[in-house]
């Protein structure tokens, strides 16, 4: 953890160079902005000023967060499309849908996570991070399910499906085997039981989509993680095809480039 009393800006400026040279965006500038409503930790372009801007919770917080920030502009530079590091202007806002982009955001922070994890150097952070959601099950039911709504709690289904699955270390996968089982089964009950959710069936397309993830990883195409994202939306059973593409355009501003 980044702890404020033992300089925690000067920590956070340290491990963001650490990981923009490891991830080869080391060109790129940064400002820090402390105690703002970011979650975490958020990344912005300042276009005025030609820099990343990463804000940051005033409480300490883990270098899990400052890695898969610059993780972002690694995966625009990795797939040349600047949406991954630069989702939806301000302006665009107003037209989009909250749900819908919260579960797009979910699903580029796996391809974000899954790629820096690649890194030896970087996976070892992230798995401290993964880790914390099994370690200590009855926190993170308590954390996830407390006044959380339904779209949140499936949001972090996909988010946990695709690290237990495909991005945490097999040793790690096998070790927690019990607790991963137990947080899936959990997580799945208690999405069947919202009023108005999705019925079993539905639950079961929707986990198919999902594990689209690994091959998707593969492509070097970005269309094809942007259409994984609209697919597994889709397959919530919550919005319609139209609407999810709509809805995409205005999360993904330079999206015209791609198709």
């Amino acid at each position: 953890m980044l702890n404020k009393k033992s300089g925690m800006l000067e920590n956070i400026k340290k491990f963001v160079d650490i990981y923009a040279n490891i991830l080869g965006v080391c060109d790129q500038k940064f400002e820090f902005h402390e105690g703002t409503d970011a979650y975490q930790a958020e990344l912005d372009w300042n276009e005025l000023k030609g820099v990343w801007i990463i804000s940051y919770d005033k409480d300490d917080i883990g270098e899990y967060y400052f890695a898969h920030e610059v993780g972002h502009i690694y995966l625009a530079k990795k797939y040349n499309f600047e949406g991954f590091s630069k989702p939806m202007r301000k302006e665009d806002e107003p037209n989009i849908d909250f749900n819908i982009a919260l579960l797009l955001n979910m699903c580029l922070d796996g391809f974000v996570d899954y790629h820096i994890c690649q890194f030896d150097e970087i996976y070892p952070c992230m798995k401290i991070k993964y880790l914390t959601y099994v370690e200590d099950l009855q926190n993170t039911f308590s954390y996830t399910y407390e006044n959380k709504d339904y779209i949140e709690v499936l949001g972090w289904y996909i988010v946990w499906f695709q690290i237990f699955n495909y991005i945490i270390d097999r040793k790690n996968r096998i070790l927690f085997k019990k607790e991963i089982s137990e947080l899936f089964s959990f997580t799945k009950k208690h999405l069947l039981r919202f009023k108005g959710g999705m019925s079993k069936d539905q639950f079961d397309k929707l986990t198919e989509k999902i594990k689209l993830f690994k091959n998707t990883t593969k492509s070097k195409d970005a269309k094809q993680l942007i259409l994984y994202s609209a697919n597994v939306i889709i397959g919530t059973g919550i919005w319609d095809r139209t609407k999810v593409l709509k809805n995409i355009k205005y999360f993904y501003p330079t999206i015209k480039e791609l198709f």
